[in-house]
């Protein structure tokens, strides 16, 4: 991969692209993601999700830029462009959890056998637990891939592989960054 040398600047049209382009990125990471989780194939699952938020970390920087000028765009190497990091967190707290996983919630606490008072408070409860333990994971960013299989060295000589993301954790993160997607798409149609 060759990076631009910063300063560079980009036509509104070429930032468009730019963003089109990573869309494509985007599409693709998650129908990764997707055929891993269908075949419960767990093992890699993080390293697509967490490409796709870097993907989208970028896109909102593109779109930053297009809606604070009405010429071309800039890039400074102040704006980490390339940081996996920095893209993470442009967009970790937009991310939300998806109205299918909002809908489990739902069914989950109605069907409960307990009675309980205020159910609707209670599923936002939950769906906040979900949407805190995504964004706190995002903060680690790079160190996302330690929830992908990997052989860990004992200090007796032994290996094992760790234990990766559980399979609810997994459908959380790929239904919040199709949403995001989605969302962006929107944004994207209104520039």
């Amino acid at each position: 991969m060759v990076k631009p040398i910063f300063p560079f600047s980009q036509t509104r049209e070429q930032a468009k692209k730019a963003i089109l382009n990573l869309f494509k990125n985007v599409d693709m990471f998650i129908t990764e993601a997707s055929e891993k989780y269908d075949k419960e194939e767990l093992g890699h699952i993080t390293i697509p999700i967490t490409f796709a938020m870097e993907q989208l970390g970028q896109t909102r920087l593109i779109f930053s830029k297009l809606n604070s000028v009405s010429g071309n765009i800039t890039f400074e190497k102040l704006d980490k462009m390339f940081d996996h990091q920095t893209n993470i967190n442009r967009i970790k707290l937009e991310l939300e959890i998806s109205e299918d996983k909002e809908k489990w919630l739902d069914s989950v606490w109605r069907e409960s056998p307990f009675p309980m008072l205020d159910i609707d408070h209670v599923v936002d409860q939950f769906k906040h637990l979900y949407e805190d333990e995504m964004k706190q994971h995002m903060s680690t960013g790079a160190m996302d891939r330690l929830d992908s299989s990997f052989v860990v060295f004992r200090n007796d000589g032994e290996t094992e592989l760790n234990s990766v993301l559980n399979k609810s954790l997994a459908e959380t993160r790929i239904g919040s960054v199709k949403k995001l997607r989605e969302k962006l798409q929107t944004e994207f149609e209104s520039l």
